[in-house]
């Protein structure tokens, strides 16, 4: 199998994301952490979730597991940052 499966999925979910079909684009997410645990799939589940499916508990799960999942703090810390702050809103 290809090394570069969860890349071809990751990449279908941006396409299904820019396209405006949401649960498509969630699910091929999902299909790519199948195959890589990408933290930023984490991150993209997230985003999706909280903005634009606006399903709040599936957006904190997301957010919580990119956290666990150790961002490198270096390149990732605008996103890092963001996370805890959507968290922090999400639970209040």
């Amino acid at each position: 199998m290809s090394p570069n499966v969860s890349s071809y999925y990751n990449f279908l979910a941006y396409t299904h994301e820019s396209a405006g079909t949401y649960k498509a684009a969630q699910s091929a997410y999902l299909k790519a952490l199948q195959f890589s645990n990408n933290t930023e799939i984490y991150y993209s589940l997230g985003l999706l979730n909280d903005l634009k499916l606006k399903n709040k508990a599936a957006a904190l799960r997301y957010y919580r597991q990119y956290l666990r999942s150790s961002p490198d703090e270096k390149s990732a810390m605008e996103n890092i940052n963001y996370v805890k702050g959507r968290i922090k809103a999400l639970t209040n």
